[in-house]
């Protein structure tokens, strides 16, 4: 395989396996009891801005950081794929499990809320998980995986769940407040 199939075959194998994971999550928060979606419900997000931006960053770039830990070993090729899914099974559970505990009307401040991780960190992850991917079957083949199109891509991957991270922050309370308007008394 040339290095440009590789990208290309590591980035649909993980788009594919991050579509199949979302929808795993949409499936399995609509099978939980509605005792159990009440129980994971958001209650709201408190404390400073800068004490938010970090649990924001990370919970939006510890997926990142996981896909370029395994850009280091000959198991990312098996675990960056794996990581993707995993990726995607959580988000849409957690979209769906809000949606389904607070109804239709919560939709849109739903999606504003995981505006962000939408927006930036998916693409992101799916750009940073095609590059590690390349990079590990590059290490399987006693190739040096690390040149500058791995390093401007880390790189930017920082810059990126960074944004991500402080949008989040930014957003949060607000969009956390809309849905909260939605739960049952």
């Amino acid at each position: 395989m040339n290095k440009r199939n590789t990208f290309k075959t590591g980035f649909a194998i993980c788009a594919i396996l991050l579509v199949l994971g979302a929808a795993a999550g949409a499936a399995a928060a609509t099978l939980l009891p509605p005792q159990i979606v009440e129980s994971l419900a958001v209650r709201g997000a408190e404390g400073a801005f800068g004490t938010r931006f970090f649990a924001s960053l990370i919970s939006v770039g510890k997926f990142h950081a996981a896909a370029l830990f395994f850009a280091f070993s000959m198991l990312g090729a098996a675990a960056i794929p794996a990581i993707s899914a995993v990726r995607g099974f959580l988000l849409s559970f957690a979209m769906t499990s809000l949606v389904r505990f607070c109804g239709s009307a919560a939709v849109l401040p739903t999606l504003g809320l995981f505006a962000p991780e939408l927006l930036f960190a998916i693409p992101c992850l799916l750009a940073i998980s095609a590059v590690s991917f390349e990079a590990s079957l590059k290490l399987a083949k006693r190739a040096n995986p690390y040149d500058a199109k791995f390093a401007k891509c880390a790189l930017a991957t920082l810059g990126v769940v960074i944004i991500a991270a402080l949008a989040d922050a930014a957003l949060s309370p607000s969009m956390l407040s809309a849905i909260s308007a939605y739960f049952p008394t």
